[in-house]
This record gives C-alpha cells, structure tokens and sequence, in this order.
C-alpha cells in the first residue's frame, strides 16, 4: 500500500508532467510536444504557456529539479524527476486508477433539458453531433494504430478514447430513435374552476324583546300558628289568694 503524504495533492497538469518526466528527463518544448502527440489535451487543459509555470511550482515543492545548459548563445533548462517527486506521483497515479469518479458532463446536462426543443430542432442537433463523433472515431483509430511502437500505455489512451468515442456514437443513435418514437409532449392546460355563484347576504332574524322580569313578590316567611296562652280565669284567682295566704306565717300565741 502506498504511503499518503502532504505533498501528494496534485492537481491534473501537475501529474501529466511528472508522468512525462518518469519516462525521461525533458526540456520544456519536448514537454509540450509529448503531449501533442499524445493527443493529452483532448482529457486536459494544460497549455504550451502553462507549462513553464507548472514546472516552476514541481520545483518549488522539490518534486523536480533543473539544470540549465547552454545551447549556442540560449540557455535552457533540463528537468528530472526528484526521489520525492516519483514517489508522490505514484500515490496520485494509485488514487486515480483505484477511484470510480464521476466528472460533470455537459451532454447529460442537455439530455435532462431536451424537452424545452422541438423535435425537428432536437433532431437535427443530434446527427450533428454524432457526425462530428464519427469524424473523431477516424483520426483516433489512426493514432491507435501507429502508437504501438510508444509503448502499451500510449496504446491505451488512444484504445480508451476510441471506446468512448464509439459508446458515444451508439448511444447517440438510440437516443434518436427514442427521439422520433416519442409523441410531442403538450402543455398541461389549467381549468379554473367556475366562480361560485356570489352569495346572498343572510337576513338576521328580527331581535326578539325581551319581556321585562316581573319583580319577585317578597315571600312572607311561613307564619306557625302559636297555641295562645292559657289566662287563667276568675274562679282560679281565689284559690291563688288561699295559696298565698296559706304561705304566710301564722300568728303564735304564747
């Protein structure tokens, strides 16, 4: 398993030049004429100016080093791989091979978005692009062929480009098929509802009055009737007199 270092994060034209240089040491024009035959700019955006400044950067990291010769009255610089610098493209080359990306492709972008064309227009736009597929599938059948001799890793970048490019154009062919099959999508039609019929106000019904309360008569507490009180008449009053003459003292005689 190969070691991860901090150095190891490279970004794309980075790694193309430190690939060229493992084969061999280069000067920066034979850099850029590698990468022209290797048909590398067609799955990179590395430019002839570009390449000068990108080999500054290995530089600085210590990933490549330069030495400058005189040819004639111009000097120029020879570039070799450092110790460091093949070990950090062999962890980037592991991570690139062992890892399933997914980069953005514009054609899926446009295949999600082509029912906003006509047919005829969709249509016409797709045989172009197939006919320029096919165009590629000729030039790279031509460098596949003659790339033998540069070994079997060149091979597979022109064998690659050449399965793509064919997948493309088979794929291209159904989708226009599909695409004349298929019945005119129409645009949903909105009914709106009918208006309801505009409500008439409801009528209150007429306040009842209110009877006025009548006032609550005071209730007179329930009256018990009272047993009168025995008088006693005049026959009894003398037998009163006896009793309380009867209680008074008598006279003794001595």
């Amino acid at each position: 398993m190969l070691g991860v270092e901090a150095e190891t994060i490279l970004n794309n034209n980075e790694i193309v030049l430190l690939g060229l240089l493992a084969e061999a040491p280069c000067y920066g024009y034979e850099i850029d004429k590698l990468i022209a035959a290797r048909g590398m700019r067609e799955w990179t955006d590395i430019a002839f100016s570009s390449i000068y400044a990108v080999l500054r950067t290995l530089e600085r990291k210590g990933l490549v080093e330069a030495k400058t010769e005189l040819a004639g009255n111009r000097a120029r610089k020879l570039y070799t791989l450092t110790r460091q610098g093949r070990r950090t493209l062999r962890v980037s080359v592991g991570r690139l091979l062992g890892t399933v990306s997914r980069p953005s492709d514009p054609l899926m972008l446009g295949i999600a978005n082509i029912k906003t064309l006509d047919k005829d227009e969709a249509a016409a736009l797709l045989d172009e692009r197939r006919a320029a597929l096919l165009r590629d599938e000729d030039v790279l059948q031509s460098k596949l062929e003659s790339s033998a001799k540069d070994g079997y890793f060149v091979t597979a970048l022109f064998d690659r480009a050449l399965t793509a490019v064919r997948a493309e154009v088979d794929f291209i062919g159904r989708l226009r098929d599909h695409l004349a099959s298929a019945s005119t999508p129409t645009a949903k039609t909105q009914v709106k509802p009918e208006a309801a019929p505009p409500r008439e106000p409801e009528s209150k019904p007429a306040p009842v009055p209110q009877a006025s309360r009548p006032v609550a008569q005071q209730e007179s507490a329930p009256q018990h009737d009272i047993p009168d009180r025995e008088v006693p008449s005049e026959t009894e009053s003398p037998v009163v007199e006896e009793k309380m003459a009867s209680d008074e003292p008598k006279d003794t005689l001595f």
